[in-house]
């Protein structure tokens, strides 16, 4: 939420496919009722993962 709000980068692990995917970046969204996550990466591309694919988030 602090990323969301205040704009911060932070690094976030997903579990995607049996495997674990870091990435880096900004939350640009948070679908509540979907249950997805919008993250805004450093290159400029816009991911959609599933609230429940994330496995670690830290401050960068």
């Amino acid at each position: 939420m602090e990323s969301l709000n205040y704009t911060l980068t932070i690094k976030m692990t997903f579990w995607v496919d049996g495997f674990t995917k870091p990435y880096e970046g900004i939350v640009g969204k948070i679908d509540h009722i979907n249950m997805y996550l919008y993250l805004k990466t450093n290159d400029l591309k816009i991911l959609k993962f599933h609230i429940d694919e994330v496995i670690s988030v830290e401050r960068v």
